[in-house]
């Protein structure tokens, strides 16, 4: 028994879905523009943040402005988010004191 190959070409597999040929090839313009700009900021950051580490994503939006290159703040963060490049937060330090009560008092 010999297979046949059943070859299908995009417009067929578009319309079976429900997508116009222009739409599928639209989208993929897309993707491609959207991960070369998502390089660019990459490359960008890891170079701002080889002289100052700790810049956060609202600073790094403005150093990135003044590059030329124009970021949305959410679109920022959700991208750096999703390359694990997110600076880590600094928990506030506080010194407990210790209370004097009055059975401290007495005991001394």
């Amino acid at each position: 028994m010999s297979k046949e190959k059943i070859r299908f070409n995009i417009g067929q597999i578009c319309g079976y879905f429900g997508y116009s040929r222009q739409g599928y090839y639209r989208h993929r313009q897309l993707e491609r523009a959207r991960r070369t700009e998502e390089e660019l900021v990459v490359t960008a950051v890891k170079n701002i943040r080889r002289t100052q580490p700790r810049a956060g994503s609202r600073k790094l939006k403005n150093m990135l402005s003044s590059q030329g290159i124009d970021i949305g703040r959410d679109r920022l963060f959700d991208m750096l988010r999703a390359k694990r490049m997110l600076v880590e937060r600094h928990r506030a330090y506080h010194r407990q004191r210790t209370r004097c009560t009055v059975s401290d008092i007495i005991s001394i």
